[in-house]
């Protein structure tokens, strides 16, 4: 682990803080829009949180769409590689911590 950090520290940093940044502001998009369907529509109780979990559901969606697609384009993978164990990782056995 800590060589993993040593080379890729920085780049990690950055992506842990661009995942961190684009929740913050989804939740609190989120409770905007829950606050928007209260007030003017009287929307309340579980039918908001079914409406407020629409777009929660396609952001879920797009992003399996995404990182499914993006695995079809990478020669010599498997989806299901999980299943078999190391044996069978596209990249080899892992290193040993």
């Amino acid at each position: 682990m800590g060589r993993i950090f040593q080379a890729k520290g920085a780049s990690l940093a950055l992506s842990f803080l661009a995942g961190f940044t684009a929740l913050f502001m989804l939740f609190g998009l989120l409770s905007v829009y829950s606050d928007l369907l209260e007030r003017p529509f009287g929307i309340r109780g579980f039918v908001k949180g079914l409406v407020v979990a629409i777009p929660v559901a396609v952001a879920t969606i797009t992003a399996y769409v995404a990182a499914s697609s993006s695995r079809k384009g990478c020669p010599g993978t498997s989806r299901r590689w999980w299943w078999r164990g190391w044996r069978s990782w596209p990249w080899g056995r892992p290193p040993s911590s």
